[in-house]
């Protein structure tokens, strides 16, 4: 209890520290009275108050055409939320637009896209018919090629789906819980015809304490998934934990109990931050993982850490990167992300004004010294959010938002970086600004791969600080030009 007391502790000391570097409380609105809700936000039912209206952050992949498939949110003159799934061509035309429904994601929340494989996508939301007032329901999807709905599947009401991976057959594997039922998670699978295929609930994977932020499910590459999360000790430490799942729903390594479903792959004394924490197929059944850890007690030590999974679910080399404190002294790391490309792995993590990057060896040992390289870096500035990919070509693409540090910040930007595996960066630690509206604060929210040496980066716009009202869509290729419109091509309207 003592650990966890001191994350919650921690969490509201970093967004301390983001409200003392930006000012703020002279960037919002004067509150309105909570029966009164203005054209800038929407009623929040549950706590009975009003916050600025904003939308989830928008997906996107790559058509296989030069192109890209994005699902994002529109707002409507009422407030309330439409989710569509477009697809964009290469030339940044809109090749066609639908609509899944009235949606119910917020700020904060991340829409994905799965490829089905045959150049549409499946994804889930809770959405509600657009012209009813019927309630949300948890819905997956699959759209084809030409933007026309395949099938629908809702899940039961209270069912909340956390993560979604290709099957590699059409359809999707799944996690999700129930609200009523926090302790629980759940793995369904759908198939290429929108039928659940292990009955409802069939899938149990039951952990004390589990954080369900940090679960994470990707596939293994033979129609299964591995799913990861992290749990924290009722006094002290944090535990990592995994279980594998084959394409005919059969738990593939040994868990603790009969209701403990999970292998336990790592223990510490310290805390995990497994919410922020991110995993990847390493292209042999297996996953690579990387998280922040820290002493939670002043002074606070942090570590990188870094491990490896064959598909067997053994552990082949684990990775710890102890931070200098000059790079700690903010006590705000976090945003470890790490990326394989062939045999080359790199880690990367932030602290509030920097970006590393730190190479491993096939065995996990560092290769860089000290703190690894800086890929950004900017002493008047806080950053916000940042990603990372492949570019395809033996290099990766960077990107992240960021605010300047003033009592009354007129806007955010977002900058991206090219790193070789070497350890060369295109430009200097500043990185190139990626075009968006003057005078807007711009959210990072998807980057990945076009399938021809660059990215295609989302992210959301707003007019004031925590509301974002509009998405956006760029196609930068590997020379790191834009190649669509300046600005971004503006999702919906």
């Amino acid at each position: 209890m003592k650990k966890y007391l001191q994350f919650i502790v921690k969490t509201l000391v970093i967004v301390g520290l983001f409200l003392s570097f930006i000012g703020i409380t002279g960037c919002r609105s004067e509150t309105t009275d909570e029966k009164d809700i203005t054209p800038g936000s929407y009623p929040d039912t549950e706590n009975n108050i009003n916050t600025l209206r904003s939308v989830a952050y928008p997906g996107v992949i790559e058509d296989g055409d030069g192109g890209a498939l994005v699902i994002y949110a529109e707002l409507t003159p009422g407030d309330e939320q439409v989710i569509h799934v477009s697809r964009i061509g290469r030339s940044g035309e809109s090749m066609w637009d639908q609509v899944l429904g009235k949606g119910y994601s917020f700020m904060g929340d991340h829409l994905k896209l799965s490829s089905d494989g045959s150049g549409g996508v499946i994804t889930y939301v809770a959405v509600s018919p657009v012209d009813d007032v019927e309630p949300p329901v948890e819905t997956i999807f699959r759209i084809n090629s030409n933007g026309d709905i395949v099938w629908r599947t809702s899940l039961p009401v209270n069912r909340s789906i956390k993560e979604m991976a290709s099957d590699g057959s059409g359809g999707a594997i799944f996690s999700y819980r129930d609200s009523r039922q926090h302790n629980n998670c759940y793995i369904q699978r759908v198939d290429s015809q929108g039928h659940l295929l292990w009955g409802e609930d069939e899938l149990l994977l039951r952990r004390d304490n589990y954080q369900f932020g940090s679960l994470r499910l990707i596939s293994d590459g033979s129609g299964g998934a591995i799913i990861t999360w992290h749990e924290r000790g009722n006094e002290s430490g944090s535990r990592v934990c995994a279980q594998r799942i084959d394409a005919g729903g059969n738990f593939l390594w040994e868990g603790q109990s009969l209701i403990k479903k999970g292998k336990v792959l790592y223990t510490t004394d310290r805390i995990s931050e497994g919410q922020q924490g991110e995993m990847i197929g390493n292209d042999s059944g297996g996953v690579l993982l990387t998280w922040i850890e820290s002493t939670g007690t002043p002074p606070e030590l942090y570590d990188v850490t870094a491990m490896q999974i064959d598909s067997d679910g053994v552990l082949e080399w684990e990775s710890h990167i102890e931070l200098d404190t000059d790079v700690t002294i903010s006590n705000y790391v976090a945003f470890p992300f790490i990326i394989r490309d062939d045999t080359e792995t790199m880690l990367f993590w932030s602290d509030a004004n920097t970006i590393y990057a730190q190479k491993l060896s096939a065995s996990g040992e560092p290769l860089w010294p000290n703190n690894g390289i800086v890929v950004w870096r900017d002493q008047i500035c806080l950053r916000l959010a940042s990603q990372g990919t492949i570019d395809g070509s033996g290099g990766v693409f960077i990107a992240w938002s960021y605010i300047e540090k003033t009592t009354s910040p007129q806007g955010t930007k977002i900058g991206v970086q090219k790193l070789s595996f070497e350890g060369t960066t295109q430009w200097d630690t500043e990185g190139l600004l990626v075009e968006t509206i003057e005078n807007t604060f711009s959210t990072l929210a998807d980057l990945v791969p076009d399938g021809e040496g660059g990215i295609l980066i989302t992210w959301t716009l707003g007019t004031e600080i925590g509301a974002s009202e509009d998405s956006y869509i760029q196609k930068i290729n590997g020379e790191s030009v834009s190649v669509w419109e300046p600005g971004g091509i503006k999702l919906g309207r």
